[in-house]
């Protein structure tokens, strides 16, 4: 047992995955050398430096909410940004993180991603940020960890306001039972296509989705959460409405 700090102190020196631990308070305050050579930093360039610091100004915002909900008491995640190295270009990085709060640490593991691996996650990246339809996802307990621009003008609810909490867009008893009943069939690894329902906004008011979840599933096959997509129809359903009705 009197080894086992060294042993520990090689390990995480010598591994050759991106090895980190970062403070709730948002500084870093260990990293191992394959974080210096893939990225181009001295130690002392990164010791107690601010992470936020090396992300892409476009990711800094999904990076900061994921540290959040894992201080929060969050599941451990994956999930990918990319960080400036000490030549100014930036490398793509996909990471797993788990925090401890007894510590009040996260603890992270990050491996480069190949080119073809970084083109095709930008392209999906692109289509969820510019798509039309709200796209969300919620991980095996109920709380969001995905939550689109389209999510917020289509429910008035921020990214910031849900990320790491249940959806908030559920309104009485009828809707919880409904939600809930095609989650546990999710969860159970079937997809739901063409579903009605109705959710209330932030300010109140109602509105009316055409709906499609799938469940998500972990490296191993193994579902851990449920991604949705939601076309608000209701302004459409006016129209047809409106349409339809006699004149008097």
């Amino acid at each position: 047992m009197d080894h086992e700090g060294p042993q520990l102190d090689r390990f995480f020196e010598f591994s050759p995955d991106l090895l980190c631990i970062a403070g709730f308070d948002g500084f870093l305050k260990r990293v191992n050398q394959a974080c210096l050579s893939t990225l181009g930093y001295t130690r002392d360039e990164l010791q107690d430096r601010a992470f936020l610091d090396l992300v892409h100004p476009d990711d800094r915002r999904r990076t900061f909410l994921e540290a959040k909900r894992l201080a929060r008491g969050g599941e451990p995640s994956r999930f990918e940004n990319r960080c400036r190295c000490g030549d100014g270009s930036y490398r793509s990085l996909i990471w797993k993180a788990v925090a401890v709060a007894a510590h009040q640490q996260i603890y992270a593991i990050a491996r480069p991603k190949s080119g073809e691996l970084a083109r095709t996650t930008g392209t999906l990246s692109a289509i969820v940020e510019g798509a039309g339809a709200a796209i969300i996802a919620v991980d095996s307990q109920g709380n969001v960890t995905m939550w689109n621009p389209a999510a917020e003008r289509i429910y008035g609810w921020s990214q910031a306001d849900v990320m790491g909490g249940p959806p908030p867009y559920l309104s009485g008893v009828a809707q919880q039972k409904e939600y809930q009943a095609r989650a546990a069939e999710v969860l159970q690894g079937k997809a739901l296509r063409d579903l009605k329902a109705r959710r209330h906004r932030k300010d109140g008011k109602e509105v009316e989705v055409d709906l499609s979840i799938a469940p998500m599933r972990d490296e191993k096959g193994k579902v851990c959460g449920q991604i949705g997509i939601a076309i608000d129809v209701t302004e459409k359903k006016k129209l047809r409405y409106n349409f339809c009705e006699p004149s008097v």
